[in-house]
């Protein structure tokens, strides 16, 4: 058995296998029986590679001395033409895993991660190969790229070097397919502002830092630090379109001792210093959680801290339910107490009662809730005119009950046959409702069924628009001003018998 034929009696070249390799003595990586070698045929193999690795075969097994072994990264993208004395000229091509026969190349198609990028920044482009069985492999760091001049391209990252418009082709084994790519001013992002969480942080926890960034020129991005003492301790890429902003968390978790002191900055700019201090400068006062809390729905409860020290502090509340983690949070705590409201869910089933802790540090605190039914929002009553005239705005009033056992909130909505036309969020207590006015219009004659639709119920509500009526109110009435049809018909026969008297007198 051999990895390209069994008995190989003819000449075979430019070939590689991958393949595991199974059986008796007579076993080879190419071939398991290769009689150019045994028995004076033509029989031969030139130009033969196979992959240790993946062909189960080690060099000193019967047959492996046909052919060359290679490693899987000696025969993969760009590096198998260096590797492999096969035909990329007329036979295989690469890709950016093995290489293929040209003709099992049947289609390319090229995406670019940006379609707009600005002056001096880069983008990555995919090229893919659809092969003559269906499957895909990509090729983007071994196509042929035309890039129009105004970029380059290589393996596959764009870098674009002036402002313009240009196609970028990729050309593969006579595929090929092309995407416009616009490059603009260049971009211009920088650091608006920066503030540090706390002044202190408890052993062990971590620390953040938010950076409002603003960009005045084309899109593009920025790689952002922050450093503590001089050494980057934490980067992030800030991505932004022409005239945007947006903040960036940092987070850091000190490494130094109690007592260790950070200069910290982003971007060069001070945000002061921050101290490691010891575990106990923040202790727990009370936690509040409720009365009950709804199977399967999320809840809040509270936590009150205090704070021995003259300056905000971090320190890492970690909460328990049933004796399981649930939450570990850092929270900022200031130096007169802080209060934290943290949320989660339970699964248990109703009529249990569930059990709350929260540690910090060697502290902690338990209290317990019922678990009671979740909320349960059901649509009641929907009240809405049979007739509108098209173009006209009306309500559909609607009425919502929470027959669950504890508060919630949902989206009311109300949709027709294509999408959501109107939503409104709704809170309401166990066994309260309340009822809403949700505004629809339409342009077009016709019937019109909508849905109105809690997360827990829905009901369907028909409504008719019909044409605009006009505005002066005034029929088509024969030529006589100011009568309707009826009026007019009226009119004609007064005047037809007022003129047959006058005519016996």
């Amino acid at each position: 058995m051999g990895g390209l034929v069994g008995n190989n009696e003819g000449p075979v070249t430019d070939v590689f296998a991958l393949g595991t390799i199974r059986g008796n003595s007579e076993t080879g990586a190419l071939a398991g029986v290769n009689q150019g070698d045994r028995s004076g045929t033509d029989g031969s193999i030139t130009n033969g590679y196979w992959n240790a690795a993946l062909s189960n075969q080690n060099v000193g097994d019967s047959n492996d001395d046909v052919g060359t072994s290679i490693r899987t990264n000696e025969i993969t993208g760009s590096d198998a033409t260096d590797n492999l004395d096969i035909d990329f000229d007329n036979f295989w091509t690469l890709t950016d895993d093995y290489p293929v026969l040209e003709w099992q190349v049947q289609d390319l198609s090229i995406a670019l991660d940006d379609s707009t990028v600005g002056e001096g920044q880069q983008t990555g482009v995919t090229v893919t190969l659809t092969l003559d069985d269906g499957s895909t492999v990509t090729a983007s760091e071994v196509a042929d790229y035309d890039a129009g001049g105004i970029v380059d391209v290589d393996a596959g990252v764009v870098d674009a070097n002036q402002q313009g418009t240009t196609e970028i082709t990729a050309t593969v084994a006579d595929q090929s397919d092309s995407a416009e790519l616009e490059v603009v001013e260049p971009p211009n992002i920088e650091l608006e502002e920066s503030d540090l969480d706390a002044d202190a942080v408890v052993e062990g926890s971590p620390l953040t830092a938010t950076a409002t960034y603003e960009n005045d020129g084309g899109p593009g991005s920025h790689t952002a630090e922050l450093t503590a003492n001089g050494e980057v301790v934490d980067t992030q890429t800030v991505s932004l379109e022409a005239d945007a902003e947006t903040d960036v968390d940092f987070e850091w978790t000190p490494d130094g001792p109690v007592g260790t002191e950070y200069d910290v900055s982003v971007d060069g700019a001070d945000l002061g210093s921050v101290a490691v201090v010891e575990p106990g400068t923040i202790s727990l006062a009370d936690i509040s959680v409720p009365e009950e809390v709804g199977s399967g729905e999320p809840y809040e409860f509270t936590v009150d801290l205090e704070n021995a020290a003259d300056e905000t502090v971090i320190d890492t509340v970690e909460y328990e339910l049933e004796s399981q983690t649930a939450i570990t949070e850092p929270v900022a705590v200031d130096s007169d107490g802080s209060t934290a409201t943290l949320g989660y869910e339970t699964d248990v089933d109703t009529g249990l009662t569930v059990v709350h802790a929260v540690t910090v540090d060697d502290e902690t605190l338990e209290a317990t809730s019922q678990v009671t039914e979740p909320p349960l929002f059901d649509v009641t009553d929907v009240e809405s005119p049979e007739d509108v005239e098209s173009g006209d705005e009306f309500d559909l009033s609607v009425t919502v009950e929470n027959t669950g056992g504890v508060e919630g909130t949902q989206s009311v909505t109300v949709s027709d046959n294509d999408s959501e036309i109107a939503t409104e969020e709704l809170t309401l207590e166990a066994d309260s409702s309340e009822t809403i006015s949700l505004a629809v219009s339409e342009d077009a004659t016709g019937e019109y069924e909508y849905t109105v639709a809690t997360d827990d119920d829905e009901t369907d509500v028909t409504v008719t628009v019909s044409e605009e009526a006009d505005d002066d109110g005034a029929d088509d009435s024969d030529g006589l001003p100011g009568f309707g049809a009826v009026v007019a018909v009226g009119a004609l026969a007064v005047a037809v018998a007022v003129a047959t008297l006058r005519r016996r007198n």
